[in-house]
């Protein structure tokens, strides 16, 4: 089975509230730079901050997201493609989030591809489920990708492995 859901991913890192103050402040830039419209992308932005607790208080500095930078990063990529496009000023400020976390160009090439692989493959799953109930036949879970048989291939290793950011600094 693929890796959990974005929104169940964030309520299981268990931020703190000021980090997740700052975590959603940070999704908040991106939507503002992003200029949300359309009601699927809307859907999305509800979905994934309302998996952030909305307690009053004060947000943690940037860098407290360390420890959560990869979480933190495909949820901006998520956003930002949700409506099936990557603009330049989207991309930038992504990339200055993941330069503020310590992750390469490279690093940050590498979530931005599994995001958009992963965001593609439930997306056809969603597909085949329709097209089958359209059909009228019984729904069964989508077949198994046979990359999932290879470790380090699989979403569940790639949504739970931590990036190394740069530097060496943890």
């Amino acid at each position: 089975m693929g890796a959990p859901r974005l929104s169940t991913r964030i309520k299981q890192a268990d931020l703190s509230p000021e980090v997740s103050r700052t975590f959603a402040d940070g999704l908040r830039e991106l939507i503002g730079a992003a200029q949300v419209s359309g009601s699927a992308k809307n859907a999305l932005v509800a979905r994934v901050l309302g998996a952030l607790p909305a307690e009053p208080g004060d947000a943690a500095p940037f860098e407290a997201l360390w420890p959560h930078g990869e979480l933190f990063l495909t949820a901006c990529v998520t956003l930002a493609v949700a409506d099936g496009e990557y603009r330049v000023e989207e991309a930038r400020l992504i990339s200055n989030f993941a330069h503020r976390l310590g992750l390469s160009a490279r690093q940050l090439a590498e979530l931005e591809r599994r995001t958009i692989r992963q965001i593609v493959e439930r997306g056809a799953a969603v597909r085949r489920q329709d097209a089958a109930r359209a059909a009228g036949a019984a729904v069964d879970p989508p077949d198994r990708n046979p990359r999932q048989d290879a470790p380090l291939l699989t979403e569940e290793v790639e949504a739970t492995q931590p990036v190394v950011p740069s530097g060496g600094r943890r």
